[in-house]
């Protein structure tokens, strides 16, 4: 199993490699072992014991001294300070030192390992153009227009790149990560972050301050994604020392910035009155290198999981995986459209007007050509739209799904329904009433000759659940009875899980004996049923196989980055993965 050696392992990078490393994060590259080599060991220590494990272990040095370096497969250098403070042109000197004795020292003993050296975007110096920092852009040369610590600090990367280099000029793997701005719970707040600083007065109840009076732009990785990104950049390491650009490609104005986190705590946030359009500090990379790497190990991990069988939760999102063209599950003037003609009228200009009011228009129209009162006449035509949605669903799933999942042989599949699609943000249809859905789930859906468990359908049948947050107290017999039962066969069978399987089909045991696989649902607040499982599955049925953590694909950058998503994802055990759009995730499925 491969071992990891992390130098200035207890800085901003170190502490989210070690984050995921204790939260099982590391399991998907078979790194069981991290070494972190560090001159502050025991202040480290003595403040983060929730990053401690027997599988880590410590070294307490200064790598501009060592006279030796442990073995280890991979090696990540990210000891250089990152505090502006610090840079002066004695500790420039100190940085030389440093690297200059990594050099040799790898040469001496690491010859085997693959080394990754964190640099900084800085390197590319003043960002004048307003575009991304891309990997092949020129270094410019001027650098008069940085602070004297911007340029030490601009020098010493680039000083330290040129020694990686040389290091894979002789034979040794070696790549470069230039590092931009990040996100995340071990963030200084004590330095030159401007997130770090506006966390830090939020967190103390004061006004987040912005003194900048012209517009400064960034863009925020998370901590959780810098560490695998890191991970696989360092994979990628050989001969020619390859370059990615890591950050995030999502930019934000510091004005902006501030207000959300002033919104999520809670404080006031103070902005200059004017905002002079000079001077614009840009300082966003380019990603789409890493981002095809990622993407590209993403799609590793998720053929490993489903070699698995992984059980896999459908959401209402799941239309978004096989159609991005208009389609009455996204187009809902199509859908009245076509319910028009089924029921023989023609609405004019429908695509024109209020969705509200066509909706009332079709009911007139029933109810007077029909003979019906409104209200029947509005009961009916909410049986068809719930027809109308399954039925379209179930030929999508059967038509073009089912043979991008192939490879899901053997997977249990727990469908959230559409029943969120039809009251999601639509006034004129938000009163449908379970009943409707009941007339048209009346029979068991197959894929792959497997029977689908529909968690928000047919309440009757003894497979189904109810999730949501109306239906949640109902459930709770069915969750207990289910729960009874799992246990019961693991006090039979001793745990023992492959016997528990064969024995058991139902979808407790489906839910928290396998790995699971999020494809377009929800984990929003409002999914109490959904958030209660994955709460249990992870406290009570936390087994040792490598993908005990649910995978939850996401296609929104952006959801991802509001303050606390992550944080609650890792209450619920989650590990997202984030693609573009679902086209990218077929495609090179």
């Amino acid at each position: 199993m491969p071992s990891l050696l992390i130098i200035g392992g207890t800085g901003f990078f170190g502490k989210s490699i070690l984050s995921i490393f204790k939260r099982g994060g590391l399991v998907r590259y078979k790194i069981n072992k991290v070494i972190i080599l560090a001159r502050e060991i025991d202040t480290f220590i003595k403040n983060y014991s929730e990053l401690l494990s027997p599988s880590i272990e410590f070294i307490k040095g200064d790598i501009a001294k060592l006279t030796s370096l442990p073995n280890a497969d991979y090696i990540i250098h990210a000891a250089a300070s990152t505090n502006l403070a610090d840079y002066n042109f004695d500790s420039y000197e100190n940085i030389e030192k440093s690297i200059l004795n990594f050099s040799r020292l790898v040469l001496v003993a690491n010859k085997k390992s693959k080394i990754l050296f964190c640099s900084s975007g800085a390197v590319y110096g003043k960002n004048q153009s307003l575009e991304k920092s891309s990997e092949n852009d020129l270094f410019q040369d001027d650098l008069s227009l940085l602070s004297e610590e911007k340029k030490l600090y601009c020098l010493s990367k680039r000083f330290a790149e040129n020694e990686i280099i040389k290091l894979g000029n002789l034979g040794l793997n070696v790549s470069i990560a230039r590092c931009f701005a990040f996100s995340g719970k071990y963030l200084p707040r004590n330095q030159h972050y401007a997130l770090g600083n506006f966390l830090h007065s939020a967190e103390s109840g004061k006004t987040i301050e912005v003194k900048a009076e012209h517009p400064v732009i960034r863009s925020y990785m998370h901590a959780d994604e810098l560490a695998h990104s890191l991970i696989n950049v360092v994979k990628e390491s050989n001969q020619k020392c390859p370059i990615f650009n890591v950050g995030s490609q999502s930019m934000i104005e510091l004005r902006d910035l501030a207000r959300k986190v002033g919104l999520e705590y809670g404080v006031n946030v103070k902005v200059p009155a004017k905002l002079i359009k000079k001077n614009i500090d840009f300082y966003v990379p380019n990603v789409e290198k890493l981002n095809k790497l990622n993407y590209n190990n993403n799609i590793s991990l998720i053929r490993d999981l489903i070699n698995q069988n992984p059980t896999v939760i459908i959401g209402s999102g799941i239309h978004k995986i096989y159609s991005s063209e208009n389609n009455i599950l996204n187009d809902w003037h199509l859908l009245i459209s076509k319910l028009a003609e089924k029921f023989g009228y023609s609405l004019k200009n429908a695509k024109n007007r209020n969705l509200m009011y066509v909706f009332e228009d079709l009911i007139d129209e029933i109810s007077l050509k029909q003979n019906m009162p409104a209200y029947k006449a509005e009961n009916k035509l909410k049986k068809e739209i719930c027809k109308f949605i399954f039925d379209f669903q179930q030929k999508l799933i059967a038509n073009e799904l089912k043979g991008k999942l192939d490879s899901f042989t053997k997977s249990q599949f727990i469908s959230l329904n559409v029943d969120t699609l039809i009251v999601d943000n639509q006034v004129c249809v938000k009163q449908v009433k379970s009943s409707h859905y009941n007339s048209v789930f009346n029979t068991s859906f197959k894929l792959n000759d497997t029977p689908v468990f529909y968690v928000n359908g047919n309440i009757t049948e003894h497979k189904y659940l109810r999730f949501g947050l109306r239906s949640i107290s109902n459930q709770i017999n069915i969750f207990q009875k289910g729960f009874e039962k799992l246990k019961n066969s693991e006090k039979l069978y001793n745990h023992n899980r492959d016997i528990i399987m064969s024995t058991d089909s139902s979808w407790v045991s489906n839910f928290f004996y396998k790995p699971v696989l999020i494809l377009g649902a929800s984990i929003g607040e409002h999914e109490l049923g959904l958030r209660f499982l994955l709460n249990q599955r992870k406290r009570n049925f936390s087994f040792k196989f490598k993908f005990n953590n649910p995978i939850y694909i996401i296609l929104d950058q952006k959801s991802i980055e509001i303050p606390g998503y992550r944080e609650d994802l890792d209450t619920l055990g989650i590990q997202p993965i984030i693609f573009e759009n679902y086209d990218y995730f077929w495609k090179n499925f």
